[in-house]
């Protein structure tokens, strides 16, 4: 399975529990790119037609590397996917 694959599989299965008219979608996008979350955001209020009320963010990836290890851009990486994306699009 592809990763679209896998997204489509997990939303036909939630479709199950949403009443009539309800829509499950999912998206991709490079949280980690702070400045293109505002159109990425209109974009699901555009899909949904409302205000985005609540938000289900499971973007980043792990990286199981050792701190000290690690260079500073896989830290600032970390940082925008898991931290300041979430807050930007809160």
């Amino acid at each position: 399975f592809s990763d679209a694959a896998k997204s489509e599989a997990a939303c036909e299965e939630l479709r199950a529990f949403v009443p009539a008219g309800g829509k499950v979608l999912a998206y991709a996008q490079d949280v980690g790119n702070i400045p293109e979350l505002p159109a990425f955001l209109k974009r699901i209020e555009t899909d949904f037609g409302r205000t985005v009320t609540d938000l289900i963010c499971a973007a980043g990836r792990l990286r199981d590397g050792l701190f000290m290890a690690e260079d500073v851009q896989t830290h600032l990486d970390m940082l925008n996917e898991h931290l300041l994306a979430p807050m930007a699009l809160a």
